[in-house]
């Protein structure tokens, strides 16, 4: 009666893809900017898909290293750790991450850290894949720029 967590991280997961194909295959004319979006937009602008709620089973875990970035399928943003494990991460609702430009931008749209700055993520494992395959994915429920 239901779908099983499973059914549903699969079905996820295939839209996921579909998305992520839809993206790479369309055309370079005629792009539209996104709603809000202002005339000077950047020149490589962020990755932005709509994430599904993890529903984490138990305490959220604390991750605190560097912003960095990497060129990977257009730019790929990641935390790394003082043990130099990567971890992708998937900021809480009303944060971006501009994957390009390696900036994380605070809901009243202020850049709040920027590559090489350090940053604090609270939050929960999440099992999915993304393009980037830099390291475990963090659905993150908190962001504290600084150490």
């Amino acid at each position: 009666m239901g779908w099983t967590s499973g059914r549903r991280v699969s079905a996820l997961v295939g839209l996921l893809v579909v998305l992520l194909m839809a993206g790479c295959s369309s055309g370079g004319g005629g792009a539209s900017s996104p709603p809000g979006a202002s005339d000077g937009a950047s020149p490589n602008p962020s990755l932005e898909l709509v994430s599904p709620k993890i529903s984490p089973a138990g305490p959220a875990s604390t991750y605190s290293g560097v912003l960095g970035a990497d060129s990977i399928e257009g730019g790929c943003t990641y935390l790394q750790t003082a043990d130099g494990q990567r971890y992708e991460i998937i900021p809480p609702d009303g944060w971006e991450l501009r994957k390009g430009a390696a900036e994380l931008v605070a809901p009243d749209g202020t850049v709040v850290a920027r590559a090489g700055d350090a940053i604090t993520v609270k939050g929960h494992e999440a099992d999915m894949v993304s393009i980037c395959q830099i390291g475990p994915i963090i659905q993150a429920v908190e962001v504290t720029v600084g150490g």
